[in-house]
């Protein structure tokens, strides 16, 4: 069972350590950034795979828009 945290509970993870479309059959997934030169955190909402699973859909609210994050799998 997943336990729902705030972002403040979670250190993070490395992205290529788990597998997003696993998670995503679940419900939406958050993914959490930050930017180098100003330390400004970023988050995107995943919320599906692409048709063919070789990307990620996400809203992003910096630019209120949908994006596609490439994806390659779990290594």
């Amino acid at each position: 069972m997943i336990k729902a945290r705030t972002a403040a509970e979670v250190q993070g993870f490395a992205y290529d350590t788990f597998d997003t479309a696993a998670l995503l059959a679940r419900g939406p997934v958050m993914f959490g950034g930050v930017k180098p030169d100003d330390a400004l955190r970023l988050w995107l909402s995943a919320i599906s795979m692409t048709i063919g699973g070789r990307g990620i859909v996400a809203n992003d609210p910096g630019t209120g828009q949908q994006v596609i994050l490439g994806y390659g799998g779990r290594r």
